[in-house]
């Protein structure tokens, strides 16, 4: 929604999160005969892997409440697991997987402090043994599989009007501000689920919700050396 001037009043994002297409014999994003025992001795396939269709999902974020970072993107990623568990489970469905390859585009990619923080809090708190990180180089983003899935929402939402459900938007307090963004995500979640090719002869469908999990995110700042020194001291 923008104001006479262009600004924006309300800005939405969504994040798209996808689990890959596993099949006997082959894993979609990874080598044909790439072999995780050969990395971990410990693997065993007739314990861990399990063949599953892809599943793709988009978390519809207020931008002015919680802002694109590392730490909104594991917040969405850890309530995707939570929301989704059956889809993480071991072959006797005791446990969750102890392995998890994740890919990232470059917004917030793989060598940052708050990105190694965020997986390194992330797999304590899922129980992984084994997480790998890998991004795309810069600019090339695009080849992400998961950019079919933002390509999906795009395509849902291009040329759909939506608007703030008050009337003088600049003059309103905040309750009433809030209220009518809470409005607006819902109407934009409302245009899904959504298709998006999956490279199989099937389209694949993107659902979407409103997170829960990301007030953690907000306002947190890395203090500088300096900062750090006068709090220790």
């Amino acid at each position: 929604s923008h104001s006479a001037g262009g600004d924006h009043l309300s800005k939405i994002g969504c994040e798209a999160v996808l689990l890959e297409n596993v099949r006997d014999g082959q894993c979609t994003g990874l080598p044909a005969d790439f072999d995780l025992s050969t990395y971990i001795e410990s693997y065993d396939a007739s314990q861990f892997f399990m063949p599953h269709q892809a599943l793709a999902h988009m978390y519809v974020h207020l931008v002015k409440r919680s802002p694109e970072s590392a730490w909104r993107d594991f917040a969405d990623l850890s309530e995707f697991i939570v929301r989704f568990p059956h889809r993480f489970l071991t072959v006797d469905g005791t446990t969750t997987v102890p392995f998890l390859f994740l890919t990232r585009d470059n917004a917030h990619g793989v060598s940052t402090l708050d990105t190694r923080f965020c997986s390194v809090m992330f797999a304590k708190l899922h129980g992984l043994y084994y997480l790998n990180l890998i991004s795309e180089e810069a600019g090339q983003s695009r080849r992400l599989a998961h950019e079919g899935v933002n390509g999906a929402a795009i395509r849902a939402l291009t040329g759909v009007s939506f608007d703030l459900p008050i009337n003088v938007p600049d003059q309103a307090d905040e309750e009433t501000t809030r209220w009518a963004e809470d409005q607006l995500q819902k109407n934009v979640i409302g245009e899904f689920p959504a298709t998006y090719k999956t490279g199989d002869a099937e389209d694949g469908i993107v659902s979407a919700e409103a997170p829960r999990s990301t007030l953690l995110a907000s306002g947190f700042v890395w203090p500088s050396s300096a900062q750090g020194a006068a709090f220790l001291a």
